[in-house]
C-alpha cells in the first residue's frame, strides 16, 4: 500500500466512509512479487527462444512484420516483454509482475505471438536448470 492510499484510507476511515475504504481496501494489488526462480525461468526462457528462432531462421521481420532482417535476440524479446507488460498493466518492469497470474499471462502472449512463424520452447519449470544455466 503506498503512502498516498493509506493517507486515503485514514481519511475515509475518519469521515465514517466505510463503503469508500472498502472499495480502496478492494482495489490494491497485495500479491506477492514474483520470486527469484521465476525471473530465472523468465530470463532462460528468452534465451532458449533465442537460439529456436536461430534454429528455424525466424528473424525479428517475420515477426513483427518490418522488411529488414533482424537476428531474434533475448535482448529483443525482453524489450518486447516489457512492452507488454507496460500495455497489459501499465508496468515499467518485468521485476513488477506478481507471482501469480501475470507471468502466466506474459507466458500466453508472448507463445500466441511467437508460435505464428516459430515453434515456441516450453517455459522452464526446473529449479535445477535454472540455476546451472
Amino acid at each position: 500500500m503506498t503512502s498516498q492510499q493509506k493517507a486515503k484510507l485514514k481519511t475515509y476511515i475518519t469521515n465514517g466512509q466505510t463503503d469508500l475504504a472498502l472499495t480502496l481496501l478492494n482495489s490494491i494489488d497485495t500479491r506477492p512479487e514474483r520470486t527469484p526462480s521465476q525471473n530465472a525461468s523468465l530470463h532462460l526462457w528468452f534465451n532458449l527462444i533465442e537460439r529456436e528462432a536461430e534454429n528455424q531462421g525466424v528473424t525479428w521481420d517475420m515477426l513483427i512484420k518490418h522488411t529488414s532482417q533482424l537476428r531474434v535476440t533475448s535482448e529483443g524479446l525482453k524489450s518486447a516483454c516489457k512492452q507488454l507488460i507496460k500495455a497489459l498493466w501499465g508496468y515499467t518492469s518485468t521485476t513488477q509482475l506478481k507471482k501469480t497470474g501475470d507471468l502466466d499471462k506474459v507466458i500466453d502472449h508472448m507463445t500466441a505471438w511467437l508460435s505464428k512463424e516459430m515453434e515456441v520452447p516450453a517455459f522452464p519449470h526446473d529449479p535445477d536448470k535454472i540455476s546451472n544455466y
